[in-house]
């Protein structure tokens, strides 16, 4: 019997080896990526699971930590994380030039590439 990934993977070597044009090997390589991401969501639900009755047992035992012989397990301490309203920050930035003059130094502005998303047909 073949496995889904198994097929996904004789999916994405005929798009790349075995397609006559770009639009066959094109719709082949969509196949393959969302068949496989299939199986990615598969095994992410075995492991929120698997996670689950982890957390159920150091519940149960009050563990923070262990060590086993498939694996180490540890809890990390609770954390809070403090963020801010960047646009209206900027606003108020805009608005105020001695306040921008002040925290301007610690704005800092990260840019993020554009992404490709594989959708299925609905």
């Amino acid at each position: 019997m073949i496995m889904i990934g198994e097929w996904a993977d004789t999916l994405l070597t005929s798009a790349k080896h075995s397609s006559e044009t770009t639009d066959e090997s094109l719709s082949k390589a969509v196949g393959a990526y969302l068949m496989a991401a299939k199986e990615i969501e598969r095994f992410q639900a075995l492991q929120a699971q698997a996670k689950l009755l982890i957390a159920e047992i150091f519940l149960e035992t009050g563990q923070t930590s262990a060590v086993t012989p498939s694996g180490n397990v540890t809890t990390s301490k609770a954390s809070v994380t403090v963020t801010y309203d960047a646009k209206s920050l900027d606003i108020l930035l805009r608005d105020d030039p001695a306040l921008n003059s002040r925290l301007s130094p610690y704005r800092k502005v990260t840019e993020r590439p554009g992404s490709l998303r594989i959708t299925g047909v609905k």
